[in-house]
């Protein structure tokens, strides 16, 4: 009895590691979308590729990312002339740094806006996130990033303002060093091509 309900183990133990391997294999062998990087100051078409729905795709839209610099939110605000009270969300806390993406969108052959709050900038560790209370300063946004929209044959420059997604009160993490220290990449798509811009920051504190 104890021989058979020996070899029965072995055999659920052959099973279960048999099952283990196949799913790693298929894993490491499953095909994974091409990534594509391109520079910045390049002007980049958006195509069919899309970041979460095809429908997020603005397609007739280009981008072409001019700068990017770390400046503290106050600099921010004191460069493009932002008062306290022009805050849409005043009971947030603005981040205390951001980097500013001087990016140029043009609508080449579109009949709708674009939606810069859904592109990421990705840090070594993390995705960062436009500022809403700074963008919707800037750019008349009363309540959340609704988007922009421009008229076919248009071209016009933002200034994005990248924070850090997540908490600044994390004892001993610099948030300043992090964004100093770090590479990034503007994310354009992730399927069926996943594409890139890469983005040198200028620090500017």
């Amino acid at each position: 009895m104890k021989k058979r309900k020996l070899i029965f183990l072995i055999f659920v133990i052959a099973l279960f590691v048999g099952v283990i391997s196949r799913i790693m294999y298929v894993n490491i062998t499953s095909t994974r979308p091409p990534k594509v990087y391109y520079p910045m100051g390049e002007t980049i078409e958006y195509t069919d590729d899309f970041l979460f729905n095809p429908m997020d795709s603005p397609i007739g839209y280009t981008v072409n990312i001019k700068s990017a610099s770390l400046m503290t939110s106050q600099d921010y605000m004191e460069k493009y002339e932002i008062k306290q009270e022009d805050l849409p969300l005043p009971e947030y806390e603005v981040a205390s740094y951001v980097i500013d993406l001087e990016v140029e969108f043009s609508n080449i052959n579109s009949e709708k806006g674009i939606n810069p709050s859904i592109y990421t900038l990705l840090s070594d560790f993390d995705g960062l996130v436009i500022e809403q209370n700074l963008f919707g300063a800037l750019y008349e946004q009363p309540q959340i990033i609704q988007g922009i929209s421009l008229e076919k044959g248009e071209t016009k420059t933002y200034h994005l303002p990248y924070c850090y997604n997540g908490s600044e009160n994390i004892p001993f993490f610099d948030v300043y060093d992090y964004l100093k220290n770090s590479d990034y990449l503007y994310v354009l798509s992730q399927y069926p091509t996943e594409r890139y811009i890469t983005v040198t920051v200028k620090d500017e504190t």
